[in-house]
């Protein structure tokens, strides 16, 4: 197994200049030795107080109690045994109760709900060695995903499992592109905006109707999806247009395309 990601400090706590920022650093004890590593955060979260290190040997229920402790688990196991973990954690946390009361309290606890979702599920760490890789067993190659989400890591660092498994479906989105109905095609969205098909914002977008076939202002463009709707719009129009007559047609014809065949040999009386 690969050694575990880290910089071993002499004394009792790491030694910080103040130079550095200690805000993005993270410590733990291990086997007696006080390590410290690079804190990544692609969505600006503080670094965790408390660390332990942790292996295949922990149990969800040993997590889930850790977690709601606010104790941060370092894995030092099986990338896939890790995953296991983080799947079986989102489990027990559940969708909560069924919030009532005003639409805007409704949102308040959804919000709040998410919110507690994301800091428990984040405070599964994965070591990260310069490269970068995941010096753990069965670890994916994560270089592009890594590059995409926290730039060049040129030291040992340490993030969120939940958040590195997110950057590495977000790499695959961006490498095999989203179908979007609204276009007929695929968008190959960058990490950090806001997904394709997240609502029916594209959806209601393609079905307005348009002051103008000529001049169109995209101001804050994340992936681009509504730029290309917007700009593919008279097509879009031809083909509902199409479509809606071809089924016109196939319902006149009682549901067949082209001519009814006869199968059967002509009888005489």
């Amino acid at each position: 197994m690969p050694a575990p990601v880290g910089i071993p400090t002499p004394g009792p706590k790491p030694s910080r200049t103040a130079a550095v920022d200690e805000r993005a650093l993270v410590s733990w004890i291990e086997a007696g030795v006080s390590m410290t590593a690079r804190w990544r955060s692609a969505n600006g979260r503080p670094a965790p107080t408390r660390i332990e290190v942790v292996s295949d040997s922990l149990t969800a229920d040993d997590a889930n109690k850790m977690a709601s402790q606010g104790i941060a688990m370092l894995w030092h196991g099986d990338f896939h045994n890790a995953r296991q973990i983080l799947n079986a954690l989102d489990r027990r946390i559940g969708a909560g109760k069924k919030s009532t009361g005003s639409p805007a309290d409704q949102f308040y606890r959804h919000r709040q709900s998410r919110s507690h979702r994301a800091r428990i599920l984040g405070l599964l760490l994965i070591p990260l060695a310069p490269g970068p890789v995941v010096p753990l067993r069965r670890a994916p190659d994560i270089r592009e995903a890594a590059a995409e989400a926290y730039g060049n890591i040129g030291e040992p660092s340490v993030a969120s499992l939940h958040e590195l498994v997110g950057a590495i479906g977000a790499d695959e989105w961006r490498r095999n592109g989203v179908h979007v109905n609204a276009l007929q095609g695929r968008i190959h969205p960058h990490y950090g905006t806001f997904f394709p098909t997240r609502s029916e914002y594209v959806d209601l977008v393609a079905a307005a109707a348009l002051p103008s076939d000529t001049l169109a202002f995209d101001v804050g463009t994340g992936t681009g999806v509504l730029t290309a709707v917007l700009a593919l719009s008279p097509t879009r129009m031809r083909r509902q247009w199409l479509t809606g007559l071809i089924k016109k047609v196939h319902t006149a014809s009682r549901g067949t395309y082209g001519s009814r065949r006869i199968n059967a040999e002509p009888q005489t009386a």
